[in-house]
Formats: C-alpha cells, structure tokens, sequence
C-alpha cells in the first residue's frame, strides 16, 4: 500500500506508512536475531541490540518527506525484507516463496 500511495504522488501518506513497514522489518530483524526483549517497543535499545550489519541496513530504510528518498527507503526495505525472509525460511524451516516482494519490488522501480 505505501508503494501504490508513494507512486500516486502521496508522499506524507507514504511516509506514515513506511514508519508501520519499519515496525514490522525490526520485528523480522529481532526474529531473524532471536532477540525478542523489547518485542512490544521494536526500536528501544535498537543500537545495543541487534547487530551492526542489520542496523546499517535498517538505518537505509529511513526516509526525510522526499520523492527520492521516499523510494530509495521503500526499495532497501524490499530488499531488507528479502534478505530476512530467507533468513527466517530456513531458521524456522518455513514454507514461502519471495514472489509478492519481488514483483513490488519490480513495481517500485517501474
């Protein structure tokens, strides 16, 4: 959804929408770390909790209310997502296919 508003011109909209996208990517980074303590507040302690590669990466998916950063943050929280996701496949031995991301991320770079 915050794609198809961020293309529509929407940019504040996308903005509040990709602060949920980042809520949910740090749950994937503390699942993927099998770090769960700060669960129900996703970025407390973030710097001193999980490791320094996924913070760089998390830092990628934050955006200022501009076109270009707007879309720059969605595409590296794709790939973010991506790389997590097969993380997690095979840590807990899930059955998913990258698929939808893949064509979202084909779709942001349209």
């Amino acid at each position: 959804m915050g794609i198809n508003v961020l293309k529509r011109g929407e940019y504040a909209r996308s903005l509040e929408l990709l602060s949920q996208l980042q809520k949910n990517t740090l749950q994937l980074i503390r699942m993927a770390e099998k770090n769960a303590d700060n669960w129900l507040n996703m970025s407390k302690n973030l710097e001193k909790e999980i490791s320094l590669e996924n913070y760089k990466k998390f830092a990628k998916t934050t955006a200022r209310l501009d076109k270009v950063e707007l879309f720059e943050a969605y595409k590296n929280s794709l790939l973010l997502v991506m790389d997590l996701q097969s993380h997690l496949i095979e840590q807990y031995n899930l059955k998913v296919t990258h698929d939808i991301l893949e064509r979202l991320l084909n779709y942001i770079s349209e």
